[in-house]
């Protein structure tokens, strides 16, 4: 059984970076008003409600179900952001509380504050997608793959590695990276996408992590595709 564990900020300069705002890559304020259809089950995010769609599989915990946890999860998020839902897989918690959970196979869906009411395209998308890679180690997977001890000493949770970046469609666009985190003196290192995702002319975030293995690339991608598609759905 192992404790919680959140990673506090994930990929941070790809979550809230300075110089995006600065060079007026964040979206343009002043939206037009958009058209909702109603959500089955939504969270308001400035003036929009981001649907919710339920993900076979994952349990969401960030809700009213599930108090003890908006705190938990709160409390370890970067205050730039806003959470706007957080799942776990079904096979990973250890009791009803989900305050223990094996922590190899989870996702967030979130944005910046600072984007709330502001109108986007996917234009800004791409923009931001291309700014917020600058900067960050690049490898293909045939070099990291069975690695592990050559690469290790490069990786941390604040110096990622990138091993893709791709566009699944004009509106959800991954990167996707290789960090190592450490707990309590276990060493970890976990594959995650970060994905940008354009909903009803907002930038929406969502970050997927799984424990890396030298197998799974094709199924962290097949998996975080699989969701981005369900949001973007929900949403339509």
């Amino acid at each position: 059984m192992k404790a919680i564990f959140i990673i506090p900020i994930l990929f941070a300069p790809l979550s809230c970076n300075n110089k995006v705002e600065n060079n007026n890559l964040a979206p343009e304020a002043n939206p037009p008003i958009h058209t909702q259809k109603s959500c089955n089950q939504g969270v308001a995010f400035g003036d929009i409600d981001v649907c919710i769609p339920t993900i076979k599989g994952y349990t969401n915990i960030y809700n009213n179900q599930h108090p003890e946890m908006i705190e938990v999860l709160e409390s370890n998020e970067h205050p730039s952001n806003q959470i706007i839902d957080y799942y776990v897989n079904d096979n990973s918690y250890k009791d009803e509380t989900y305050k223990t959970f094996d922590d190899s196979d989870y996702f967030k869906i979130y944005s910046v504050k600072s984007y709330r009411n502001k109108y986007s395209t996917s234009t800004d998308l791409v923009r931001l997608y291309n700014v917020q890679q600058e900067g960050f180690i690049k490898e293909n997977w045939e070099y990291v793959s069975g690695k592990y001890d050559e690469i290790g000493r490069d990786v941390a949770i604040d110096r990622p590695v990138i091993l893709d970046s791709y566009k699944t469609n004009e509106n959800f666009l991954t990167v996707i990276f290789l960090m190592k985190y450490s707990l309590e003196n276990d060493e970890k290192l976990i594959l995650g996408a970060m994905n940008f995702l354009l909903i009803k002319n907002r930038i929406i975030h969502f970050a997927y992590y799984l424990k890396y293995n030298d197998e799974n690339l094709k199924e962290i991608k097949q998996k975080n595709n699989y969701i981005g598609l369900k949001i973007i759905d929900e949403n339509k």
